[in-house]
């Protein structure tokens, strides 16, 4: 007689809860010509991802390890998990206080001058426990920190408006300081980086120009020109460290991190056909230089660790035409298309998702198409409502696919999946053209006194669209983590929804095993049915 433990790896599986909270006071002062805005403001969030939402990490023991059926056993599954909870707890909270005041002036009839200054200080902490397999002693799989950072910035804006023409340029001053992290461990940089030895990077200045106009050529024709030059500060996630050794699916961090540049711009002409009737054309550019991705840091000849580093460039490039009616009772309707290239040298911020657990790992050369590259998007849009009780709004898309990477073998073996070898082969190849619809009626019956009957529709039409090729596998230890084994399965078969190659009839001979996961899909059709009170 056997013995069995019911087990739903569901109730396994970590789950995430996010709470935020704000307090925000302020007060208007100054004079009437010149208004200053005073306001103090303290936010707060918490952000905690665990089994059952437990708020300590107590679960992750060895006894307790997610197990997984072994490979070319036909009793066996080695994608399912059949025992123990997900191995990982995060606990992450983040505060800031901010002091700010913002005046404003309007000098003569056309000039509008606006500026402000603000200085915050946030506060964050962090514990994430991470110990799926494989079982590497040296590696610690705990990560801490607790660090405090100021932070200061200002502003100048300037408005002119004259026969037509409207002018908005102004110009920004950031200071962004990587901050001072509690109990840090910056013996991996030591000899390699001295600036960083004392676990902290000086802080940095940024300004930030942006300028915009736009001029009617006639009493039907308006041109509009806009460019902008700012800085995005780096997540203070990917700052702070307290391991020497990782696995390479979570790098390390690393207080050298820059704000990221960001340049762009965009002209445009609008063409007004009749009252009802307009024509847009624009053209636009956006590139980012210093993006957070992912590098190999060297420790010594023989070993290397993945790091958080500032070295991703991004740029997207394209045009768009778009035709507006906007009829008497503001109904809408807008058909749009947009061409769109978007390339870059990504790589990925949540570490290099496929190969061993720790050491080198391939990274992306060269520029390759970015993964939300969209080269076609026409767009059709509608808002229509009777006077009183009826309203319908309509979105239907209609796009090219976006790009994934085909996962080849090398030579002639056939023992597991292809690894990537060719890595300009990266985001080579597209998915098929694809539709998505969605659709809102809302009826404003008399007897609810002002509340609304809402059914909405989301992918009307059931469309299946393709969002990724893959994904990442922990905790599993080798599907999707050693091999990328859904890549490869798209790649040779054609098919999507992933697969794993294993012996599962005891032949002796492995093959595909297609799990058919919709986490490769955007959500299929769903309907809504609601009340709306406005208060």
């Amino acid at each position: 007689m056997g013995t069995w433990v019911r087990y739903r790896a569901a109730d396994h599986k970590v789950m995430t809860e996010e709470r935020r909270w704000a307090a925000i006071a302020s007060a208007q002062v100054g004079t009437t010509t010149t208004p200053v805005k005073l306001t103090l403001a303290r936010t707060t969030a918490r952000k905690l991802t665990s089994v059952g939402l437990r708020p300590d990490p107590s679960y992750i023991v060895d006894a307790n390890r997610v197990l997984f059926g072994a490979y070319d056993r036909a009793d066996q599954d080695p994608f399912h998990a059949i025992f123990g909870d997900e191995p990982y707890f995060r606990l992450a909270s983040s505060e800031r206080w901010t002091v700010r005041a913002d005046a404003s002036r309007k000098v003569g009839k056309r000039h509008v001058l606006r500026s402000g200054l603000a200085a915050y200080r946030d506060e964050v902490t962090s514990l994430e426990v991470d110990d799926a397999l494989p079982d590497i002693p040296s590696v610690e799989i705990t990560r801490r920190y607790h660090a405090t950072a100021p932070g200061l910035f200002a502003y100048a804006q300037h408005r002119w408006d004259f026969g037509g023409l409207v002018w908005n340029g102004g110009v920004r001053l950031q200071r962004f300081d990587p901050g001072t992290q509690d109990a840090t461990k910056p013996a991996y940089l030591s000899a390699y980086d001295p600036a960083l030895a004392a676990g902290r990077a000086p802080a940095m200045w940024r300004w930030s120009p942006r300028a915009g106009f736009a001029y009617p050529m006639s009493d039907r024709d308006v041109f509009s020109l806009s460019y902008s030059r700012t800085f995005q500060d780096p997540p203070r996630d990917l700052l702070y460290e307290s391991r020497s050794v990782n696995y390479d699916r979570r790098p390390l961090g690393n207080a050298a991190l820059e704000p990221a540049e960001v340049i762009s711009w965009q002209v445009a002409i609008k063409h007004i056909l009749d009252p009802e009737w307009s024509v847009q054309v624009a053209a636009f550019a956006r590139n980012v230089y210093g993006a957070p991705g992912t590098h190999l840091l060297r420790i010594n000849p023989a070993i290397w660790r993945t790091q958080f580093s500032s070295t991703d460039a991004e740029h997207a490039q394209g045009f768009e035409c778009s035709v507006l009616r906007i009829s008497p009772g503001h109904q809408r309707l807008e058909l749009t298309y947009t061409f769109l290239n978007a390339f870059g040298e990504e790589s990925d911020i949540e570490g290099v998702a496929y190969g061993a657990a720790v050491g080198p790992r391939p990274m992306p050369s060269g520029e390759h198409p970015l993964d939300w590259d969209l080269t076609h998007t026409i767009t059709i849009g509608a808002q229509l409502h009777t006077s009183r009780q009826y309203e319908l709004s309509w979105t239907t898309r209609v796009g090219s696919g976006k790009p994934w990477s085909p996962v080849h073998r090398t030579g002639t073996d056939l023992t597991w999946p292809a690894q990537y070898a060719d890595l300009s082969l990266v985001n080579s190849e597209r998915f098929p053209w694809s539709e998505v619809t969605n659709v809102a009626l809302r009826w404003t019956p008399r007897l609810l006194r002002g509340g609304r009957v809402m059914i909405a529709a989301t992918n009307l039409f059931d469309e299946a669209v393709p969002l990724t090729a893959t994904l990442a596998g922990a905790p599993n230890p080798t599907i999707n983590t050693v091999y990328d084994e859904y890549g490869a399965y798209r790649t040779e078969t054609g098919q999507g929804g992933g697969g794993y190659w294993n012996d599962a009839n005891g032949d002796g001979q492995r093959e595909w095993v297609p799990v058919d996961d919709r986490r490769l899909d955007a959500p299929r059709r769903s309907l809504r049915l609601g009340l709306e009170f406005g208060l």
